[in-house]
């Protein structure tokens, strides 16, 4: 990674902290997670992160890896969505054969 994709990297951390810090107590966490799914992280071992967090049970403390962990659960949650859609699709082209 470049010094000028950590910088930039490191802009969408900032952005996300700035959008936490101007929150009221009764404002939605909706753009804040929206604002994380613009991090630019690369999730390419993605199963590795889960599989370190369930070896050593320590959980992330810097608020970087939180909003990375988060960005993580949300690209699981994203690839579980397709999923049930395939299997859903496949559902109903059983079902009309059957």
């Amino acid at each position: 990674m470049s010094e000028e994709e950590i910088v930039s990297v490191e802009e969408f951390y900032l952005n996300v902290l700035n959008e936490i810090a101007v929150m009221n107590p009764n404002d939605s966490v909706a753009q804040i997670i929206e604002h994380i799914n613009l991090i630019p992280e690369n999730l390419q071992y993605k199963s590795a992160i889960l599989l370190e967090l369930e070896k050593t049970r320590i959980f992330p403390e810097a608020l970087m890896k939180i909003f990375t962990f988060v960005l993580y659960i949300q690209s699981e949650r994203e690839e579980i969505n397709k999923l049930y859609e395939e299997s859903m699709e496949r559902y109903e082209t059983i079902n009309k054969l059957t």
